[in-house]
Formats: structure tokens, C-alpha cells, sequence
């Protein structure tokens, strides 16, 4: 699975991993356990950047995110996917409870 960096319509800032079990779907894209990435401010004045679940309840994980609510894509740095992946299992196995 790849992990992308989207900014929705609405400005907010996902990851997630492509889901490559999904049927392709010309009106969305399907995504596995996507996280929101907030910046806020260090008490040093520096920048920092907080994930949190995106959708935590949704069934499996999985969610689709309609291309038509993406603003722009990219592929993230890997300080950020490293990031990411080291927190994806623990979301993932929130969505179980």
C-alpha cells in the first residue's frame, strides 16, 4: 500500500494508505485507517505536526475519500510516513473494539 498526503476542499490535511484491496472506483478512492495532521505551535516557536484518527469508528478501517473533495495530493516525506506507520496499528486496532 502506498501512503499519500491529501488536502481536502475543506483544508484539512489526511494520510493515509491507498487501500489496494478496494475495487478502483472512478468517483473515490479508497483509503485504510486515515489519519488528520494538525500543526500547532512548539513552546520553542516552532512548528509541529499532530496526527489523530481521521474516521476511528469506520468498519475495517477503511474509508473512501470521493475525488471530487480533493484539493491537491503528494507523496509525504518519509519522516512522516515512518510517523504514521508507527502509529497505524494502534488506530487500526481501535476500529476492532
Amino acid at each position: 500500500m502506498n501512503v499519500r498526503t491529501f488536502r481536502l476542499i475543506n483544508g484539512d490535511v489526511l494520510i493515509a494508505k491507498e487501500d489496494d484491496t478496494a475495487e478502483k472506483n472512478s468517483d473515490y478512492l479508497s483509503v485504510a485507517n486515515p489519519a488528520i495532521i494538525f500543526l500547532k505551535s512548539t513552546a520553542d516557536g516552532k512548528t509541529d505536526g499532530v496526527m489523530a484518527p481521521y474516521m476511528p469508528f469506520a468498519k475495517d478501517g477503511r474509508v473512501k475519500i470521493f475525488w471530487t473533495s480533493i484539493a491537491a495530493e503528494c507523496e509525504p516525506a518519509e519522516k512522516l510516513i515512518n510517523n504514521f506507520n508507527s502509529r497505524n496499528y494502534k488506530w487500526k486496532c481501535n476500529n476492532t473494539h
